[in-house]
């Protein structure tokens, strides 16, 4: 069936830090400029066999899954590392989340779930990496009028920003997945302050607007 008229993401997916190694073996320095910074790494730098996604924690499988409500209520700057997951149900019914994880995300103003009384799909896309499927997905969703949310890396930016213009240009929202793919509650602020708004400088510097969604 061909596809209809969709929203723009309100960044759904997985917007919590996820149970994430670190995932690079670059130097962090300090002194590097925001373009720099991110214009100084490669694909080489990335490492996504560790991304987990789609299954509930452990400790909810087995219902002890209150490690969510404990952090939404204790030290809002805790970097506590957080596991994330969904069990799928049948029948189109909407999918079970970690226990207290709904209510963390809301509170810090983040989403993985839209509005389910409404008929919209909220489509995005994890550009870590350029595996040679963005051009026919960029056209599919032109030839459809459908809009989408690509969630970028550092290395995709230097690799790619044609595609990344692209995206632009044809009004897609191109979001934030940090520069090297970190797990965020194991480095410092100021890495953090590098991995997040260096990406985002480079992004504005480059392309005039800024990047208005985080995937951790």
């Amino acid at each position: 069936m061909k596809i209809k008229k969709f929203s723009i993401c309100l960044a759904a997916g997985f917007l919590i830090m996820f149970l994430l190694p670190g995932c690079s073996n670059y130097y962090y320095n300090p002194y590097l400029s925001d373009l720099g910074g991110v214009f100084s790494n490669d694909l080489s730098d990335l490492d996504f066999s560790v991304e987990v996604t789609g299954m509930l924690s452990e400790g909810s499988l087995q219902g002890k899954g209150g490690g969510y409500a404990n952090a939404a209520e204790n030290n809002p700057l805790s970097n506590r590392l957080l596991s994330w997951g969904i069990r799928r149900k049948p029948n189109n019914q909407v999918p079970d989340a970690d226990p207290g994880a709904p209510e963390l995300l809301k509170k810090y103003g983040a989403a993985y779930l839209g509005d389910t009384s409404k008929k919209v799909v909220y489509l995005t896309f994890d550009e870590g990496y350029e595996n040679g499927y963005t051009p026919r997905i960029l056209d599919t969703l032109k030839a459809n009028g459908v809009k989408a949310v690509f969630f970028i890396t550092g290395p995709y930016l230097k690799q790619h920003k044609d595609l990344v213009r692209r995206m632009v240009e044809e009004g897609h929202e191109v979001g934030n997945h940090t520069v090297h793919h970190l797990s965020l509650p194991t480095i410092s602020e100021r890495e953090i302050e590098e991995e997040v708004l260096g990406l985002e400088r480079a992004f504005r510097e480059e392309f005039g607007k800024g990047m208005r969604f985080l995937r951790p």
